[in-house]
């Protein structure tokens, strides 16, 4: 099934994920520093991320009405946002 998430890169580690592990699911995390960040997760015929790109407390961002903003996921108490400028690009939807 077809969905939209909303996402956003970020500094660091998260932008060095290998590309065979980036897909359609994007997942807010909260790092080991109590920030942050959009994680990719992977379904992709049973592949996994790698230990060293996880991190608990992972939220999948979804929405029946399309793109969840990530405004509104930091809005609702459930993650705490990061200073924008920690961000290298523009949020964005994909399918």
């Amino acid at each position: 099934m077809s969905h939209r998430v909303a996402t956003a890169v970020a500094h660091g580690f998260l932008d060095q994920i290998p590309d065979e592990y980036v897909t359609a699911e994007a997942m807010l995390k909260r790092d080991s520093r109590g920030r942050t960040a959009l994680h990719w997760a992977t379904s992709n015929q049973g592949s996994e991320i790698p230990s060293e790109f996880l991190a608990p407390e992972l939220l999948l961002l979804q929405s029946e009405n399309g793109a969840t903003p990530f405004e509104e996921v930091v809005k609702n108490g459930s993650m705490r946002a990061l200073d924008p400028r920690d961000f290298t690009g523009e949020y964005y939807a994909q399918d």
